[in-house]
Order: C-alpha cells, then sequence, then structure tokens
C-alpha cells in the first residue's frame, strides 16, 4: 500500500483517516513506503521556523520523567536486595498479580520485544524466581509464574512500590488521583492499538500530523 503524502484537511481529511483505519486492519501486514514519499510528508511535516516546541509539556516526556524516578528508586532497593533489573522487577510485578503467563504476554504488557523479555526472564530463573512449566493447551510454549522466592520479593518490593506511587500523587486529592488513573488507562490503551511496534511512523505522522498545527 503506498500514499501519495498529500495533506487532506476537513472532511477528505476525516475520509482518508477512515479509509487508512480500514486498510490498516485488512493489510496491516502489507505496508510499504516510498523513500521519496516519506521525504515528502517529513518536509509538510516539519516544525515551523516560529514554532517552540514545549518539549517540558509533552505527555510522552511526562510519562517518561514519572516512570525513571520511580524506578531510581525501586531500583535502589530491590537492586540491592535481590540483584533485580527495572525490566525484571516489571516481570515480577505483574506475575505477582496476574500469573501464570506466557512470555508473549508479558513482552506486550510491559511494551518490549520477546527477545529482551526472553533474556531477562531467563536472568529470573537464575536468580530461582520464577518457575516455567509446559503450557498443557499449547506444548509449544512455556507458562511462567513467581516461585517461592520470587513471592517473598514480590511481598519485600511492593510496598514501597504502593509508597513512590502515594508520594506521586500526594498534591493531588482522591478523586483527582482517580480522574487521572482513568485517564492515563485511556492514554495507554491508544498507544497500544495505535503506537505499537509494527506501526509505520509514516502512518502516524499522516493520520495524525498536521501543517496547520506548526503554526499555532
Amino acid at each position: 500500500m503506498r500514499y501519495t503524502g498529500r495533506v487532506l484537511t476537513g472532511n477528505d481529511a476525516r475520509c482518508q483517516r477512515h479509509i487508512l483505519s480500514n486498510e490498516r486492519r485488512m493489510n496491516s501486514n502489507d505496508q510499504t513506503w516510498d523513500k521519496d514519499e516519506a521525504d515528502a510528508l517529513i518536509e509538510r511535516m516539519k516544525l515551523a521556523e516560529d514554532h517552540v516546541f514545549r518539549s517540558e509539556e509533552n505527555i510522552a516526556r511526562l510519562c517518561s520523567v514519572i516512570a525513571n524516578r520511580t524506578s531510581w528508586i525501586m531500583q535502589s532497593m530491590y537492586g540491592e536486595r535481590f540483584g533485580l533489573t527495572v525490566l525484571g522487577w516489571r516481570i515480577l510485578a505483574i506475575l505477582g498479580s496476574q500469573a501464570p503467563l506466557p512470555a508473549k504476554t508479558i513482552a506486550e504488557m510491559v511494551a518490549t520485544d520477546q527477545v529482551t523479555i526472553s533474556r531477562a526472564i531467563d536472568q529470573l530463573s537464575i536468580k530461582k524466581l520464577i518457575r516455567r512449566r509446559v503450557d498443557p493447551s499449547d506444548r509449544r510454549r512455556q507458562l511462567i509464574r513467581l516461585s517461592d522466592r520470587g513471592v517473598e520479593a514480590y511481598r519485600q518490593i511492593i510496598p514501597l512500590f504502593i509508597a513512590a506511587e502515594d508520594a506521586l500523587l500526594s498534591p493531588l486529592s482522591a478523586s483527582e488521583a482517580a480522574e487521572l488513573r482513568r485517564l492515563l488507562t485511556i492514554v495507554t490503551k491508544r498507544a497500544e492499538a495505535r503506537l505499537s511496534e509494527n506501526t509505520p511512523w509514516q502512518e502516524v505522522l499522516t493520520e495524525f500530523g498536521s501543517p496547520a498545527k506548526n503554526a499555532d
């Protein structure tokens, strides 16, 4: 599937987005992009010279700062006590409430490729924090759950995780915190649906980008 990169507005733009959405669902694995078209698309969407992009207000950056600062506090505890990495803890946290799970599902939940997840799972196995067994419904894959040692690590780490979250939310009222969770859940689901590792960047820029925004 090829796109000319022509920027549409109004009803034409909405129609084009509808077409793109349908084609993506029908043919998501057969998208090719011409380099000249991609270059032209970038040029049309390029930030205007007089436009100032405020990175400090960017949602992705804000979420990244929150995640990084929380991880710094967390890792100073679980890294020292259990030799865990940030990814190792994220896997442990998921398995603490949703096990048993296959590696593919874990990879999707932490938005990381399966190769990286497999290596992290191997490390957790070496540390005897998880157990693996063959899935009785599909013997080609393994199901992963916490070992007794993993459960104990989980029970020791979670209180700090909760305390760190409470520290983040302390300036908010209970209703504000609940609303923030609701909105972040919506945005996270949207990210999972529209910004997957298989989504071409050209598709996102074509569907959601607009030269008009650059002049705001």
